[in-house]
Order: structure tokens, then sequence, then C-alpha cells
């Protein structure tokens, strides 16, 4: 998936935050087809598998395709470029 160390050690993070793995799974997304929408929706999907799933390991990579940035432009972090996670 290229150089995703770091958001793996911040989902890990955010995961172990019981009161913020509860407002997304029980955030209702809207109709709206637009990357807000998608990234939370991969996103209650990655942590219901974490808590849910029988596999040792999830998968980030639909999170991670679906990441933007303050302008809503797709951020592509599996393309090799090594980043800070404040980038």
């Amino acid at each position: 998936m290229g150089n995703t160390c770091y958001f793996n050690s911040l989902l890990q993070t955010y995961f172990n935050i019981p009161d913020l793995v509860e407002k997304v799974l029980t955030y209702q997304v809207t109709n709206e087809d637009n990357n807000q929408s998608k990234f939370i929706l991969h996103l209650q999907t990655l942590f219901a598998w974490m808590i849910w799933g029988n596999q040792k390991f999830v998968n980030p990579l639909e999170v991670l395709n679906n990441m933007t940035n303050t302008f809503g432009d797709v951020i592509k972090i599996s393309d090799g470029n090594q980043k800070d996670v404040h980038e």
C-alpha cells in the first residue's frame, strides 16, 4: 500500500478512544456522493471489521483512498511518496 505505517499507528490510536469509535459507528451518513461521506462509510466499515471480524488484520486501503485535504481533494497516500502525518 505504500508508506502507510504512520496512518496505521494513527488509526490504532483513534480506535482505542471508545467515544470516537462510537461516534464514527453511529454517525448517519447522508446520501450525498461526496468524499467526506465515502471516507466516513469506509471508516465505519473498517472499525466494524476491527470489532467484529475474525481476521488478525484489516485492510485500510478504502479509507486511505478516500482521505481528502481541507479543499476536498483526494490525498494520494499509497503513491510511494513519504509524508509525515501532518502532511
